[in-house]
């Protein structure tokens, strides 16, 4: 109950900037729900929020830009937008009978190959790969959703080498 009420405290005032550090903490899903409404509602309105989570999926939910803050330093800023379109996506390609072909596709490197499964890391967009699946025996494409975390991650996992070093 107190979160909620600080939630609210801070956007009654109809302040152009809005600052948030976990606001969604202990909150119920419908809470989260009428927050994130929320926040469009003033994004519409054209207010800024900033927002301060280490909950990734809200802030890939919630947010249009996002700013890697490390040694209290800005490491990193982008739009979603524009993460989710550059990112490296998993995508699996299972074959309904044996393929002996190989793949040679810009932006993809092959993670594991057998006759009937192709395992791949696919930067950029998907076109090109499907192109050469065509006419291949394509049982199913599976391709991983973007997710944050994987995109912070090694942000984080060259503080920690830095800091042994």
């Amino acid at each position: 109950m107190k979160q909620k009420i600080g939630i609210i405290q801070a956007l009654m005032t109809r302040a152009p900037v809005v600052i948030l550090d976990e606001p969604t903490a202990g909150l119920d899903p419908l809470m989260v729900q009428a927050f994130r409404d929320t926040i469009a509602e003033l994004r519409r309105r054209g207010d800024t929020v900033f927002l301060s989570s280490h909950v990734l999926t809200e802030v890939e939910t919630t947010c249009d830009r996002i700013g890697l803050i490390r040694g209290g330093r800005i490491v990193t800023s982008s739009t979603m937008e524009d993460l989710r379109r550059a990112a490296t996506r998993r995508v699996t390609v299972s074959f309904s009978v044996p393929v002996t072909r190989s793949l040679s596709s810009p932006g993809v490197v092959v993670r594991h190959q057998t006759p009937t499964e192709w395992v791949l890391d696919v930067r950029g967009p998907l076109g090109p790969l499907l192109e050469q699946l065509a006419g291949l025996p394509v049982l199913d494409v599976q391709v991983d959703p973007f997710k944050l975390e994987d995109y912070i991650a090694p942000f984080y996992t060259e503080a920690r080498t830095s800091h042994e070093e």
